[in-house]
C-alpha cells in the first residue's frame, strides 16, 4: 500500500534577487512520486538562519510563517484520514492540489506582486532567447513595481481588486516627480518600456483566468524618443584633426574611441569589448568585423574603412592591449563621459556628446553616404530586421557589406580630404590614412 507523506523546505535555489527573500516550498510524496509547490511564505535571511530541517519549522517564537505550514499540514491529515482506503490509487499531483485548494476560487485572489516575481523566475531568467540587458530591464520593471506598490500600502493587491486607476497611479508614479525623496520622474519613452513588460505578463495572468482585462494596455504614453543629438560630418572632421598636444592620455583614447564608434555605429560597450577574434582578415586586405551586440545579442556584420583600421592598428602595441584579447584599452563609461565633454568643448561643439553619439551619428552619415539598403544598414548596425518577408526571403551577402563599406570610405575620404588643410594644426600628430581605390 502507498504511503503519503508531506514535507516542508526553504528552496535556496529561488532566493528572490529583488526581496532578498527564499520562498518555501511544500513536497507531497504518494509512493516515488512527488510533486511540489511554492508556499506563500518567504523567509528572510534571519528566519533563514533559523530554519530548523528535523522539523520543518522556523526556530522562532510566535512565527507567523510556523502557522501557515501548521495548517497546510493540518489539513493534509485530514485529507489522508478521510481518503484512507483510496488513497494509493490517487495521483499525488491531486493531492496536492486538494490539500491547498488549488480548485477553489481563492485562486483568482493571487497577489499581483507574487506572480510578478514568479514570472520572472519562470519565463524571464531561464530564458535562452532574452539577451542579459532584457532580463536585466525585467528586473528593474519589477523593483519599480514593488518600490510603487509598498509606497501606496498596496503590496498585497490581488488579481480580483485589480483597476485601472491602479495602472493609472503606477504610471504617473513612474513619470512623475516627488520633492520629498529627490525621485527625478523617468521619461514617457522609459515608462513605456516599463509599462509594455507589465502588458505581456498579464495577458498570461489573462490566460490563466486571474484575470478579465489587462488594463496596462488602457496606458498611453508618447513612446517617440527625442531625436538624439548627432555629429556632422563637418564635426566629426573637426575631431579628428584635434591636436593631440593640448590632449591628456585619456582625452586622446576617448577622442578615438568616439571616432571609431562614428566610423563603425558599435556602442560604447561593444566598443570598449570588442576582441581581436571578432575581425576577420581577409586575403583580399579587407577587414570584416563580426559580433553579437551586448544588449541584444543581435549580430553585427560590416567590412571596415581605413579611417577605422588606422585606429585598430594605433592601439595594437599598446602595453595593455598587446597581450590581452581586445582590441582597446579599457576605459570606465563614467571617465570616458567626462572626457567626450572635454572633446566637445575643444571642437566647439554646442550639444552634449555621450557614449551614444558616436553610434547616432554612425547612422546619419550612412544616410549620407547614400547607403540605402534598409536590410544592408541593419546589420551594419545589429538591429534586428522587422520585415518578416526581408527576414525570410533576403540574404545580406558580403558583396553587398563590401558595397556598403567602399561608399562610406569614399564618403569619408572626399570629406576629410578636402579640409586637410584647413584642420590640420599639428602634421606630426595626424593618422596616416591609407585608402584603397
Amino acid at each position: 500500500m502507498k504511503k503519503a507523506s508531506i514535507a516542508f523546505y526553504p528552496n535556496k535555489t529561488k532566493r528572490n534577487p529583488i526581496t532578498c527573500k527564499t520562498p518555501v516550498y511544500v513536497r507531497f510524496t504518494l509512493g516515488r512520486k512527488k510533486a511540489e509547490s511554492r508556499l506563500s511564505l518567504d523567509l528572510d535571511d534571519f528566519e533563514l538562519k533559523n530554519w530548523n530541517p528535523i522539523i520543518s519549522r522556523i526556530g522562532l517564537p510566535k512565527s507567523v510563517g510556523n502557522d501557515h505550514i501548521n495548517t497546510i499540514e493540518i489539513e493534509f491529515k485530514k485529507f489522508v484520514s478521510i481518503h484512507a482506503l483510496e488513497i494509493s490509487c490517487m495521483n499525488v499531483q491531486h493531492i496536492r492540489d486538494k490539500v491547498l485548494n488549488r480548485n477553489n476560487s481563492s485562486t483568482f485572489q493571487n497577489k499581483i506582486l507574487d506572480y510578478v516575481l514568479k514570472y520572472y523566475e519562470e519565463s524571464v531568467i531561464n530564458r535562452s532567447s532574452f539577451s542579459l540587458g532584457t532580463k536585466k530591464n525585467y528586473l528593474k520593471a519589477i523593483k519599480h513595481l514593488r518600490t510603487f506598490l509598498e509606497k501606496e500600502g498596496l503590496l498585497h493587491l490581488t488579481f480580483a481588486n485589480f483597476e485601472y486607476r491602479h495602472a493609472n497611479s503606477f504610471k504617473n508614479y513612474l513619470i512623475g516627480d516627488n520633492p520629498l525623496t529627490n525621485k527625478k520622474g523617468m521619461t514617457e519613452v522609459s515608462a513605456v518600456g516599463i509599462i509594455q513588460k507589465f502588458r505581456t505578463i498579464f495577458d498570461q495572468a489573462i490566460d490563466e483566468s486571474l484575470l478579465e482585462r489587462n488594463h496596462f494596455k488602457k496606458i498611453k504614453l508618447d513612446n517617440k524618443s527625442p531625436e538624439k543629438p548627432r555629429f556632422s560630418i563637418d564635426q566629426v572632421v573637426k575631431i579628428f584633426h584635434l591636436n593631440s598636444n593640448r590632449l591628456s592620455q585619456l582625452d586622446i583614447l576617448s577622442r578615438d574611441l568616439i571616432l571609431f564608434s562614428t566610423f563603425t555605429g558599435l556602442a560604447f560597450k561593444d566598443t570598449i569589448q570588442l576582441q581581436k577574434s571578432f575581425l576577420e582578415f581577409k586575403e583580399s586586405g579587407e577587414v570584416k568585423l563580426t559580433r553579437p551586440r551586448i544588449k541584444t545579442n543581435e549580430m553585427v556584420e560590416q567590412f571596415l574603412t581605413s579611417f577605422a583600421l588606422q585606429i585598430v592598428d594605433k592601439y595594437r602595441q599598446h602595453p595593455t592591449v598587446s597581450l590581452s584579447t581586445y582590441v582597446f584599452p579599457r576605459i570606465d563609461n563614467s571617465t570616458y563621459n567626462k572626457t567626450l565633454k572635454t572633446i566637445a568643448a575643444h571642437c566647439h561643439i554646442p550639444f552634449n556628446v555621450t557614449t551614444h553619439t558616436g553610434r547616432h551619428s554612425f547612422r546619419q552619415l550612412l544616410s549620407e553616404a547614400e547607403i540605402e539598403d534598409i536590410a544592408v544598414v541593419k546589420r551594419m548596425m545589429g538591429q534586428k530586421n522587422r520585415d518578416v518577408m526581408d527576414a525570410v526571403y533576403y540574404k545580406v551577402t558580403e558583396s553587398r557589406l563590401l558595397e556598403a563599406k567602399r561608399k562610406f570610405e569614399l564618403y569619408l575620404h572626399n570629406h576629410f580630404y578636402e579640409s586637410n588643410q584647413r584642420h590640420i594644426e599639428d602634421k606630426s600628430e595626424q593618422f596616416s590614412f591609407v585608402v584603397t581605390q
